[in-house]
């Protein structure tokens, strides 16, 4: 399929991602709060300093005389990388270059022997330091998963295709040996898988975790695809320039006009609230978002790429968490 050399298609085709699926099982009682995501980040953020970073038991990165080679720094932290200019907007607090996917649900509590998966994607230059995130898994198996510290083994990682569903074994509690088994998956790769993507005049857009836009005002009856679109649009942009792909002038103004003939003919969307308690602020922060679906009616052949986009990279803030995560559907 060709595109306008201005298109983000093209523009970003080198762009990349890893998706790994990892399977805990509980070696104790383990309670799990409402919203998983905070703890799983919390949980993996800690463990990755451990094993990343060159001052763990520092505060704060600025101390640090190696932002530029620090694992941590690269995955967690990407206000202090050099030779990187990052736009005002998002200077405060950078997206990083994963994202945690949350289980569709989850029991209040594991009980011993029971198993949590999720999945962990990796973008851009992350990749090459996916060592990291997998030592780093092993670590927090030793301090605990939950608030109460449940005790858990990281018995299996499996490199996921997420067009294809097909799987390659990388990590097993087994032997405890990591393989080189899998292949980062680029844009253009996705862009052909497009291409023989069947879908219909309908679709049906689920939120499947909280949806939380930028700015204020929005009410569910305000959603549409074009907003959706938008916001994958926005966060490949922002990806792409962390990832350090070629700047240019992105057309946005296509697939934001294709997305804008889309009809909803019904929408079932609600807001709900999660908080999650902060420690670099030391206090409880708002996480909640839309959830529901919209059954949409429309052209979508030149919107494939775009609706997987959306899907694999999440959308909106927060989305590190494993908020923003939406699913199209054929009906």
């Amino acid at each position: 399929m060709p595109f306008a050399t201005s298109s983000p298609l093209a523009l970003y085709r080198d762009f990349n991602l890893l998706c790994y699926e990892l399977t805990l099982r509980a070696q104790e009682p383990m309670p799990l709060p409402e919203f998983l995501g905070s703890t799983l980040h919390g949980g993996f953020g800690h463990a990755l300093k451990q094993v990343g970073c060159f001052v763990p038991n520092a505060r704060a990165c600025p101390p640090c005389q190696h932002p530029g080679q620090c694992p941590y720094n690269q995955l967690f932290d990407f206000k202090n990388l050099p030779g990187l200019e990052i736009p005002k907007r998002y200077a405060e607090s950078p997206p990083k270059l994963f994202v945690i996917e949350l289980p569709a649900s989850h029991p209040p509590q594991l009980r011993r022997g029971e198993r949590l998966r999720f999945r962990l994607l990796l973008f851009g230059p992350t990749i090459e330091l996916r060592i990291y995130p997998i030592v780093a898994m092993r670590i927090w198996s030793e301090t605990g998963l939950s608030y109460k510290r449940g005790r858990f083994e990281l018995e299996r990682i499996v490199a996921v295709n997420p067009l294809s569903g097909e799987e390659q074994q990388v990590y097993s509690s087994t032997d405890q040996m990591v393989q080189q088994n899998d292949a980062p998956l680029t844009l253009g790769e996705i862009c052909r898988w497009c291409e023989d993507w069947q879908t219909g005049p309908l679709m049906k857009l689920t939120f499947v975790t909280p949806l939380r836009l930028p700015g204020r005002g929005y009410k569910p009856d305000d959603l549409d695809l074009k907003i959706v679109i938008k916001s994958a649009l926005e966060r490949l942009s922002i990806l792409a320039l962390l990832s350090r792909l070629p700047e240019a002038a992105v057309d946005f103004v296509t697939p934001l006009a294709e997305a804008e003939k889309i009809s909803v003919l019904s929408r079932a969307v609600t807001w709900q609230d999660y908080s999650r308690f902060s420690k670099r602020q030391d206090q409880r922060m708002s996480m909640g978002g839309f959830l529901g679906h919209l059954i949409l009616q429309g052209d979508f052949a030149g919107l494939k790429p775009y609706l997987k986009i959306a899907e694999l990279l999440h959308v909106g803030k927060n989305s590190t968490f494993g908020l923003g995560q939406v699913r199209f559907e054929s009906l």
